[in-house]
């Protein structure tokens, strides 16, 4: 039979206090999920698509201690016909964090190098947790973020954070990842210079230990 499972994960410092009377309010859509701030303490994304790998690369990524993601502080699991779906995953909420696209222009050129670095940390962290395969075209394919844009990067004081891993997250090269987002760059019409762009990929150039752009060439702007 179905069923429904409510699993908390207890962290250091962060809890999962139950409370009644939580305001909510929307705080994205994506392209499998919504997600909701509640109390502006904690942030549930509900997933549409229920084959998602949402909660298994959170709990790697947790698992790796990587910064660069919220705190993941529990998960609404179930089965259906007899497969195991993850339905919500709850993180503590950055409340002091600004959305990426807020960012566009001189301040994201600014940070853009930060980013670059926190985007690579995060796939170099993959690909250590869940292994790579070589590529018939070179180089090499892992598990990947899959939606990534300004959108879903948000920036604390002290970290960039990358939220709403998608349901396209599965093995492809990283280089994925980072088209998405330089285009997601160029989209904001704020980066005619690819000042941005160039910080960006430099940045990724000192964890990845290769430059994008020579893959990708220059024809992203």
């Amino acid at each position: 039979r179905d069923r429904v499972r409510f699993v908390p994960r207890q962290r250091a410092g962060l809890a999962l206090v139950p409370r009644r009377g939580l305001t909510g309010r929307p705080a994205a859509a994506g392209r499998g999920a919504t997600s909701v701030v509640l109390g502006e303490r904690y942030l549930l994304t509900l997933f549409r698509r229920l084959v998602h790998p949402d909660l298994e690369l959170h709990r790697a990524l947790d698992a790796a201690g990587s910064p660069h993601i919220a705190p993941l502080l529990g998960s609404i699991e179930g089965d259906l016909d007899g497969a195991p779906v993850v339905l919500a995953v709850l993180q503590s909420s950055a409340t002091d964090a600004v959305d990426g696209r807020r960012l566009a222009g001189p301040a994201l050129a600014a940070e853009a190098g930060v980013l670059g670095r926190a985007v690579a940390s995060v796939h170099r962290t993959l690909a250590g947790r869940f292994g790579t395969i070589p590529l018939p075209s070179g180089g090499l394919a892992q598990r990947i973020h899959g939606d990534l844009h300004l959108g879903n990067v948000r920036r604390t004081p002290t970290r960039w954070l990358l939220a709403g891993f998608d349901a396209e997250a599965a093995v492809q090269s990283p280089l994925r990842d980072v088209e998405s987002l330089l285009r997601s760059i160029a989209r904001t019409g704020l980066d005619g210079d690819g000042t941005a762009r160039d910080a960006f990929c430099s940045g990724y150039a000192e964890i990845a230990g290769t430059d994008p752009r020579a893959e990708l060439g220059r024809g992203l702007r």
